[in-house]
C-alpha cells in the first residue's frame, strides 16, 4: 500500500470520527406512555439527559413533566420555554427541576 492510500485512509478515519462524536444527538419526542424515571431519563430532548436530583419523583411529577415537555417539543417559537418554566413554578420543589433548569440554561 503506498504512503498516499494509507494516508487518505487516516484522512477518512479521522473525518468519520469527527462526525460522530460532535453529531448532536438525536430529540426523540416524548410520549404520553412515558412515566418512569428510566424512560424520561432516555428521551433526548435536549443534548444532556434528564436526572432527577436528590431522590425518586413521584408518578404524578413524571406525568407532569412529560406534559411539559410534549408542549415544548410542539411548540411554535423557538425560544419558547413557558411549558417548562410552567413546569418548574408549580413544582419548585421537583426532583427534576435542578436537571430541567440546567438543561433550559443550555438551550438558551
Amino acid at each position: 500500500m503506498g504512503i498516499l492510500s494509507y494516508l487518505s485512509r487516516v484522512a477518512t478515519f479521522f473525518i468519520l470520527f469527527v462526525a460522530c462524536a460532535f453529531a448532536a444527538p438525536k430529540v426523540v419526542p416524548p410520549s404520553q406512555n412515558i412515566s418512569s424515571v428510566e424512560e424520561i431519563f432516555n428521551l433526548r430532548v435536549f443534548s444532556e439527559p434528564l436526572v432527577p436530583i436528590g431522590g425518586e419523583p413521584s408518578a404524578e411529577e413524571n406525568r407532569a413533566l412529560v406534559d411539559a415537555l410534549n408542549q415544548y417539543d410542539s411548540r411554535s417559537n423557538q425560544d419558547d420555554f413557558s411549558s417548562l418554566r410552567s413546569f418548574v413554578s408549580s413544582h419548585p420543589a421537583s426532583k427534576w427541576a435542578a436537571s430541567l433548569l440546567t438543561d433550559m440554561g443550555i438551550e438558551y
